[in-house]
């Protein structure tokens, strides 16, 4: 069985998934979207962001920059409640939503752009407000790893995407990382329409999942509480061929379910399972096929 990783091995795979893959993970597809390109030139001093067709075209590093005014704000949410302590010995759901969320605050900040975080349980217990700050979200990350033995049961979507309306983001891509092990409410669903509505504005869900729990809107898992969801593994003990394929069919169900209802509300959907080899590739895919779309 592997050993747990501490947050510094975590930060070290993130780094090197953003070397081996860099230029290609950053988040300029949003910048693409939101911002406006200034010039492309030749490589100096400083440059961050590659032009993948202007350097094939002339078979030479180009560069591009961009008006500074239209620059992107990276907007952190980050559910810490207790059901996202479920997962394997070696690593659980938490520790993939954070390495997921340092995988993005390095890309932006690689990129010289703002960055916020929100991360919430039944209340909202960190915030850091928008900005050139690549360190102090690296420490909030590093206590919600450290701490996370202290998390709480119960997940308020709904508080905290008011709290980020709050905030009208513009020019912006928020990342909403989340089991979303109940149901989602159709206040829910509403509030984060509202986010994708505002000017300039990207809404990405990051689902942390393990292949081997059940989610509480599957049907046969219906009579379980909301507080035993936060407070216990939700394992599936398979007793025959017949009852592990309807399992299957039924994450298959809810993951096609949970993707139409968030994109109905405007946002993206990665999923992201702990019990594959290397899960966070799933969001470098993303980017890089959103790059080259």
């Amino acid at each position: 069985m592997k050993n747990r990783r501490s947050f510094e091995e975590l930060e070290l795979a993130v780094s090197k998934i953003i070397s081996d893959f860099s230029p290609g993970i950053h988040l300029s597809r949003f910048n693409e979207r939101t911002a406006e390109i200034d010039t492309i030139h030749l490589y100096q001093p400083g440059d961050r962001r590659l032009d993948a067709k202007a350097t094939a075209r002339t078979r030479m590093p180009m560069y591009r920059t961009f008006n500074p005014e239209k620059a992107l704000t990276l907007f952190l949410a980050m559910d810490i409640s207790a059901s996202q302590l479920h997962g394997l010995a070696e690593e659980n759901k938490l520790e993939l939503g954070v390495q997921a969320a340092f995988f993005l605050a390095k890309a932006a900040a690689n990129a010289n752009d703002r960055i916020g975080l929100i991360a919430f349980d039944n209340e909202i217990r960190y915030f850091s407000e928008p900005k050139h700050d690549e360190e102090e979200i690296a420490n909030y990350l590093r206590m919600i790893f450290e701490r996370q033995t202290e998390a709480r049961p119960g997940t308020n979507l709904e508080k905290t995407l008011e709290k980020l309306l709050s905030w009208e983001p513009r020019n912006a891509l928020v990342a909403l990382i989340s089991d979303f092990c109940l149901p989602v409410e159709q206040e829910t669903l509403n509030l984060l329409r509202q986010i994708a509505n505002q000017e300039n504005t990207t809404l990405l869900s990051i689902i942390t999942t393990s292949s081997q729990e059940m989610p509480l809107s599957l049907p046969f898992s219906a009579e379980i509480s909301d507080s035993e969801a936060e407070g216990k593994s939700l394992n599936w003990n398979f007793h025959s061929p017949k009852e592990a394929l309807a399992y299957q069919n039924s994450v298959a169900i809810w993951r096609e379910k949970l993707t139409a209802d968030l994109r109905r509300a405007g946002s993206e959907a990665v999923f992201l399972d702990i019990n594959q080899d290397n899960p966070l590739m799933n969001l470098v895919r993303y980017f890089l096929n959103t790059e080259t779309a």
